[in-house]
């Protein structure tokens, strides 16, 4: 659970390598998500190229905090395996989340960018990375060895916590 506690969106990295050991544990952490009628649509693009990183600056306006980190992972829903769109959104974005706190228990940082919702970053990635009309970009989980050091901090709001009904 520390993990969750400690997960922060980190936007700032040193030009150092992540193994793909621990790549591929961020994936199969990805891959461990809840997901609704197990159709397992996500799929993912590693990218750690510089080139590929350049087009993910170019087409993603927030994504200049990820300049230095060393890999970037776009989240991708296949609409063959799941056609009710919210579900594939939800789905992609539980993958995303488990990523991100296998990055924290790793001792890397992480931010998620987001995607969809914006057309015109969704347009952007399929152009810049050739992504099949098929899959749906979602999110980019960001990931690399960091230079902040970003304490927990408690985020439970009481005032938004219901018991058996909304009050009026």
């Amino acid at each position: 659970m520390d993990a969750i506690f400690h997960r922060r969106s980190i936007r700032k990295y040193v030009n150092e390598a992540v193994s793909d050991e621990k790549i591929h544990k961020i994936l199969l952490a990805g891959m461990s998500a809840p997901n609704a009628f197990a159709t397992y649509e996500w799929n993912f693009l590693v990218i750690k190229s510089a080139e590929g990183k350049k087009k993910m600056l170019e087409a993603q306006p927030w994504a200049k905090s990820s300049e230095n980190a060393d890999t970037l992972i776009l989240v991708c829903g296949d609409s063959s395996k799941e056609k009710n769109e919210m579900l594939l959104v939800q789905n992609c974005s539980a993958a995303m989340e488990n990523m991100l706190i296998e990055a924290t228990y790793l001792d890397l940082g992480s931010l998620w960018l987001g995607v969809y919702g914006s057309d015109e970053i969704v347009r952007d990635i399929r152009k810049a990375y050739n992504v099949p009309k098929h899959l749906i970009p979602i999110g980019v989980v960001v990931i690399g060895q960091t230079v902040q050091d970003r304490k927990p901090h408690d985020q439970f709001y009481k005032d938004q916590v219901h018991v058996e009904s909304f009050k009026k």
